[in-house]
């Protein structure tokens, strides 16, 4: 009679694999990374700086002192602020704006014209108004003419039945 559980007996006499290819590609890593860390911390050792010469500022007279007035002195990008506050300003109507009354920097009152819009949109508005009134009022005409015409059909339709 054979052990039924023979089959599942380990052998024990079988060597594990050895794990030295893995220790030797951490090692190396481990190696390399050091070296470049090392590099890294003493590369102001390792590359010299570069002479410079110094040189003392000089202060110049001034060449744009007599620049002619409306010429252009110096160009900067950057934001305006209005002086103190700024003001916001709303028109009752929209529109395309057709002529800017004032300068940047002017001083202006209560009532001052600041800028004109284009009354070409206004203007075409106005006439399509007019244009739906007329029509209002065709459609009013023909309307009432319809009234009059179904009335004179009833009174002549009501002289026939008498």
């Amino acid at each position: 009679m054979s052990n039924p559980l023979a089959g599942l007996a380990v052998d024990r006499s079988a060597t594990p694999p050895a794990r030295r290819p893995h220790a030797a590609r951490v090692l190396a890593l481990g190696l390399g990374l050091g070296v470049i860390l090392a590099i890294w911390l003493l590369r102001e050792r390792l590359v010299p700086a570069l002479p410079v010469t110094v040189a003392p500022v000089v202060a110049l007279a001034d060449p744009v002192a007599h620049a002619e007035p409306g010429s252009v002195l110096a160009r900067a990008s950057g934001w305006f602020h209005p002086d103190p506050l700024p003001v916001a300003l709303s028109a009752q109507r929209s529109g395309s704006i057709a002529t800017v009354h004032v300068r940047p920097g002017q001083v202006v009152a209560a009532g001052d014209v600041i800028a004109e819009l284009d009354g070409r949109d206004a203007a075409l508005a106005v006439r399509r108004a007019e244009a739906a009134i007329a029509g209002a009022e065709a459609d009013r005409d023909r309307a009432a003419a319809e009234v009059a015409a179904a009335e004179a059909r009833l009174a002549q339709a009501r002289d026939r039945h008498e």
